[in-house]
């Protein structure tokens, strides 16, 4: 409904209610006048009467259209409010579109500006292109003028060369006549040549598939140590005499080295009973009572490990599964603790910022038995040399001793040895050195800034192993570097407790003059020291001169 409209009903309205007060009006002078006409007259009173009542009906019809109106007025109102409704949301949706339209035309213009921006720049590189090639042309044309000249001198010079390969030719066919004669003697002794060649490459060939084979061999031969066999009985295991288990060794390495029908089974006879192994299996049979029974083969590495025996007998260069990832939460949530204790030293702050981000353990079989083997080394040489070994004290100077309350955590599963004072200590290095380090084992002779001789150097605080974890800084910093310890179970056997550094010594400390003999190992308690930097140590140092000494546990993976 239009503005017009709603008006004219708002007209009618105010017409009816000036006409309903008139009305009134006039129905209470008609009473006065009643009054006064029934004192006066009867019959004047009863037509009055008549006349009020016609009045009264017409007032009801009046009031009843004035109702009528207003409801009409009232749902014309509502559908005015409706459709005003409407054309507000038609306005809204064309003043979006209008406003799309001119971010359009307004991104035209942009676009356009830039592509004359874009024409102008073309034609002022043009212009230049232009000239520079004009320049270029006339140079062009003068060295033309005088590449003709050449040309002509040139010309002059094929025609004495033309002459000159006449003669060489002639030269060349008397040449290649007299080859060709050659040729011929020689053909047969070329073939035998060719021959003599292949049968070479062959018996080459078969000496470096042998030598690889012997090498395989050979090198199962030193992992296997360790490892032993056991046989099943009555739900327990048993091990096998040294004898057979020295038979078994082989010819299991082989089965898994080219697992066939043939190196599956192993005849052995052992104390006049013949049995047949069954590698595949994993079984023994009696020949003569065909009694069965499961053995196995126990790698003789902590219970903590997981890679199965046989993985480990056939480890070789690849790193990947030497890596295992550690996901026990308390042992995480163990090597945090060691991470951000607060050191007495001065850089315990530094500390506080350490995440751990990976922890892997590492199950390295050669450097496992290389490390055992080493510690068998100790025990003889103090028994050769009377030696009674005193257990170092970890964490001397420090306010917490979480490392040395959690030695037993990291031992994976076997006990730490106390006759050669074996601990679990920390190495801090970068990624790349750790991977090394996991492959090999640690190594001396990477030594750097060796205070206290050339060794493998290990602390018990987190913070002081921090200061080797740095690619870009040689102290302990705040960058964003991914840093790298080391867990690892050093062998500390007869210690020698550093007084004074020992800088440039190669050699650890002589434990008796007489026979020659050194310490096992270096340890350097906080407290004066003598020709130090600052005039004492910090934090506590171990250092091992042999790299057999320590074997790389865990490592882990941790940013500030």
């Amino acid at each position: 409904m239009s503005d017009a409209s709603e008006s004219g009903l708002e007209q009618t309205r105010s017409a009816l209610i000036e006409a309903l007060k008139r009305s009134r009006e006039t129905h209470q002078k008609l009473g006065l006048q009643k009054e006064k006409l029934f004192r006066c007259d009867w019959k004047r009173r009863q037509a009055a009467e008549e006349i009020a009542v016609q009045l009264e009906k017409k007032v009801v019809q009046l009031e009843e259209s004035l109702r009528t109106s207003e409801e009409v007025l009232a749902n014309e109102r509502a559908n005015l409010s409706c459709e005003r409704k409407k054309l507000d949301a038609d306005l809204q949706l064309f003043k979006s579109s209008w406003e799309a339209k001119i971010g359009e035309s307004l991104e035209l213009e942009a676009a356009l500006a830039s592509e004359q921006d874009q024409r102008q720049n073309a034609e002022k590189h043009f212009q230049s292109f232009k000239s520079s090639w004009e320049k270029e042309r006339s140079g062009i044309e003068a060295a033309l003028a005088s590449e003709k000249d050449k040309r002509r001198k040139a010309q002059r010079l094929i025609d004495d060369m033309l002459q000159q390969k006449a003669l060489l030719e002639a030269n060349l066919e008397h040449a290649q006549n007299r080859t060709l004669r050659l040729q011929q003697d020689f053909a047969p002794m070329e073939m035998r040549l060719k021959s003599l060649v292949e049968e070479n490459a062959r018996l080459q060939a078969d000496v470096q598939k042998q030598q690889a084979d012997l090498q395989w061999r050979l090198s199962c031969t030193t992992m296997s140590h360790g490892a032993s066999w056991q046989y099943q009985v009555e739900g327990s295991w048993e091990n096998m005499p040294p004898r057979m288990n020295e038979k078994l060794l082989p010819a299991y390495l082989a089965y898994l080295h080219k697992p066939t029908e043939e190196t599956r089974y192993a005849t052995l006879d052992s104390g006049g009973t013949c049995r047949i192994y069954d590698f595949e299996q994993m079984q023994q049979v009696n020949w003569e009572t065909q009694k069965k029974r499961q053995v196995r083969i126990v790698a003789g590495v902590p219970e903590g490990w997981e890679t199965p025996a046989a993985s480990l007998l056939q480890q070789c260069s690849h790193l990947r599964p030497l890596y295992v990832k550690e996901r026990d939460p308390l042992l995480l949530a163990k090597v945090q603790d060691i991470l951000t204790e607060h050191s007495s030293g001065c850089c315990g702050h530094i500390m506080q910022r350490a995440t751990v981000i990976s922890m892997y353990r590492i199950e390295n079989y050669r450097v496992w038995r290389g490390y055992k083997a080493r510690l068998e080394a100790l025990r003889q040489e103090h028994t050769s040399y009377k030696i009674a070994v005193t257990p170092a004290e970890l964490n001397t100077g420090s306010s917490h001793s979480s490392i040395a309350r959690n030695q037993c955590m990291f031992d994976c599963g076997e006990a730490l040895a106390e006759d050669v004072d074996e601990k679990i200590l920390l190495h801090g290095t970068t990624w790349d050195n750790a991977d090394s380090i996991v492959m090999n084992g640690f190594d001396n002779r990477t030594c750097i800034r060796a205070m206290y001789g050339e060794g493998v150097y290990f602390a018990s605080a987190a913070c002081k192993s921090h200061q080797y974890t740095c690619q870009a800084h040689a102290k302990a910093c705040f960058c964003n570097h991914e840093r790298t310890l080391i867990i690892a179970r050093v062998a500390l056997g007869d210690a020698f407790y550093a007084q004074e550094t020992r800088q440039n010594q190669r050699r650890p400390p002589v434990r008796n003059q007489k026979l020659g003999d050194t310490y096992d190992s270096i340890v350097v308690n906080p407290g004066p020291i003598k020709r130090h930097p600052h005039g004492s140590q910090i934090h506590q140092e171990f250092v091992i001169c042999d790299k057999g000494q320590a074997y790389p546990c865990y490592v882990v993976q941790y940013k500030m």
